[in-house]
């Protein structure tokens, strides 16, 4: 930890991007006289060199007027996957005791040891009939389909979004092999999805997946800042590009109130806009 309380360790962990920073100056011999600010705003990107020495950019704070302040017309959806309006279950509450639960809500129990994600057993669990959680925690049912009663509440047992897993193998900070149970599977299923680590030197920390394989081989943006070590546990959750069809065909979760076929219904795009090119054509002469 320097002087200053900035630490090369929380530079290369990305704690300081986006804090707030403001520049003054006052009479040293004097500091009790007040201070004339000269310019306020918050960090962009953060980069340690040498010995220790970091650059960071300053955004004043007309940076905001840059930013989109309201939605606009697209052909992919504006929703973040998991989020309120996307309302795809990929990391939903813990069910707690003496709980209202309403019809079609999404939560996690805990069904296995552990200390990590495992502990959720690759599980969510949707309350199909509506009620009041038990004061005492049932046994839950951990096949897939299957119902438990809790209190006056029904819930059950339906595949998970986000997975829990560990490394094989590492290259890279960036470039791993994963162990993973996931039955869905296939060539870039979890690309643009996150992974989370649990265990090891990246703990706490997330980083955006770039392509996947289905042998478990991993890719993402930007690297982590230690390499992952063979072992180190995490979660990691399936990706959308934000495609009407991904909403159709990907996101399904057969027998479920709300998602038996896919998540269209919550897509947030306008799929069927034309293109830049069909605004430029125009008549045939001919």
């Amino acid at each position: 930890m320097s002087d200053n309380g900035v630490d090369a360790e929380g530079i290369r962990r990305g704690l300081y991007e986006g804090a707030s920073i403001a520049i003054f100056v006052v009479n040293w011999q004097a500091p009790d006289d007040g201070s004339i600010a000269l310019r306020s705003g918050r960090l962009g990107e953060v980069i340690i060199g040498e010995s220790n020495r970091f650059r960071a950019e300053i955004r004043s704070l007309a940076d905001i007027l840059d930013q989109n302040a309201g939605e606009v017309f697209s052909p992919t959806c504006r929703a973040d996957l998991g989020d309120n309006r996307c309302k795809i279950p990929i990391e939903p509450t813990v069910l707690v005791r003496s709980q209202n639960v309403a019809l079609g809500e999404f939560y996690r129990v805990e069904v296995a040891p552990g200390t990590t994600s495992e502990i959720y057993g690759n599980l969510v669990y949707e309350v199909t009939t509506a009620g009041v959680t038990d004061p005492s925690a049932p046994v839950f049912d951990t096949t897939e389909g299957n119902a438990t009663a809790d209190g006056t509440a029904v819930l059950t047992a339906r595949p998970a979004w986000t997975r829990h897993g560990s490394i094989d193998s590492a290259a890279s900070g960036s470039n791993f092999i994963i162990t993973v149970t996931e039955p869905r599977n296939v060539d870039d299923w979890f690309r643009n999805g996150m992974i989370t680590f649990e265990s090891g030197p990246n703990q706490g920390l997330s980083r955006g997946i770039k392509s996947s394989l289905a042998d478990g081989t991993i890719v993402l943006h930007l690297p982590f800042p230690d390499v992952p070590g063979i072992g180190n546990v995490f979660r990691i959750h399936a990706g959308c590009d934000k495609l009407s069809e991904t909403c159709i065909n990907k996101f399904v979760m057969t027998g479920t109130q709300d998602f038996s076929n896919g998540n269209k219904l919550n897509f947030r795009g306008e799929d069927f806009l034309p293109g830049r090119d069909a605004g430029f054509t125009y008549p045939d002469a001919q």
